[in-house]
């Protein structure tokens, strides 16, 4: 692709997140726009390190999160409509990242597995479940969306391998798990210090966004990260929306 047209493009995306954070509308354009040029470094860099993206990121995060809810309570609703075939469809798609974080974290059967920000949509629970009978709990702060998750499970019948509860993953107790997952959105630095203070025996694996997916779910920093050792990364290709690490303390 030319230069000229990269920059183009930059400013597309740019105006793109202006219109959603000054109006709130046009999310949809702008998660066109992250999908379709997330892997491509030198748009990623110039759109993140624009100075009116800057100045307004975390609200562009928080808007966008929002927007990400609204589409997985309709997604939810698609897979209590189809049941098992819809579930199995979603779930190839994040087969690759999920089994890539189980190797690091050498998940074995019925380990028990806690995701912190599981969502309206629990794929990630819903895959781990499916391809390691892994016993999964996802907490998540947003009380609609916990409602509908357990409604997705109870559907899905799979109440005795997922529960869905209301915390907060700052204070939630996590002593009993053998693999924690932070996920993308959650604050790291707040989050991990949690984590470690309540369980530094088990496997702690976080995800952070690539590229432009950043502008959705927030960017994990050197300095969120400076209190731990990164034994593996993995899902580096740029498959997924992010990549997932095992951690450590120092």
């Amino acid at each position: 692709m030319k230069q000229t047209n990269k920059d183009e493009i930059i400013e597309a995306i740019v105006s793109s997140a202006k219109k959603v954070i000054e109006t709130d509308t046009g999310h949809p354009r702008l998660d066109e726009l992250i999908q379709r040029y997330y892997m491509d470094d030198y748009i990623s860099e110039h759109v993140l390190n624009n100075q009116y993206i800057k100045s307004n990121f975390i609200k562009l995060n928080t808007l966008m999160q929002r927007y990400e809810r609204n589409y997985e309570d309709d997604f939810a609703k698609e897979f209590m409509t189809y049941g098992d075939k819809k579930a199995d469809e979603y779930i190839e798609r994040y087969r690759g990242m999920v089994e890539s974080e189980a190797k690091i974290a050498n998940l074995k059967e019925n380990d028990k597995v806690i995701i912190l920000g599981g969502g309206s949509l629990p794929l990630t629970a819903l895959t781990y479940t499916k391809i390691f009978n892994a016993q999964c709990t996802c907490i998540d702060i947003d009380r609609q969306a916990v409602k509908t998750s357990k409604e997705l499970i109870k559907h899905l019948n799979l109440q005795n391998k997922i529960d869905i509860h209301y915390g907060n993953a700052f204070d939630y107790p996590l002593k009993e798990y053998d693999l924690i997952l932070v996920v993308c959105l959650l604050p790291k630095k707040k989050a991990l210090a949690h984590v470690f203070k309540e369980n530094n025996q088990a496997k702690i694996v976080f995800r952070s966004a690539i590229g432009l997916f950043k502008l959705w779910y927030g960017e994990t920093s050197d300095e969120d990260l400076s209190e731990y050792k990164i034994l593996k990364m993995v899902n580096t290709d740029k498959k997924y929306a992010a990549q997932s690490g095992l951690i450590a303390l120092k």
